[in-house]
């Protein structure tokens, strides 16, 4: 078994079983998993199209919210 988040995502994204869950303040976020590499791939494709290259640096500014997890996936 490989360690870190992204072989974590990878190993249970077919799994139908398994949550990325949050509950906050207003709102409760329940993603699949298979759903947050989808949303990570496409802020990854969005950074492409702004000419984000690998090694650039990448500010995510905001609320403390579970979208930070799509956008720091997206940015790896």
């Amino acid at each position: 078994m490989s360690s870190g988040l992204l072989a974590y995502i990878d190993e249970n994204i077919e799994s139908k079983d398994k949550y990325f869950y949050h509950r906050g303040k207003y709102r409760t976020v329940s993603w699949s998993f298979a759903k947050v590499y989808d949303y990570a791939k496409r802020f990854a494709s969005l950074l492409h199209q702004f000419k984000v290259k690998k090694g650039d640096k990448v500010i995510i500014k905001g609320q403390n919210r579970p979208e930070w997890v799509v956008a720091y996936l997206g940015c790896l």
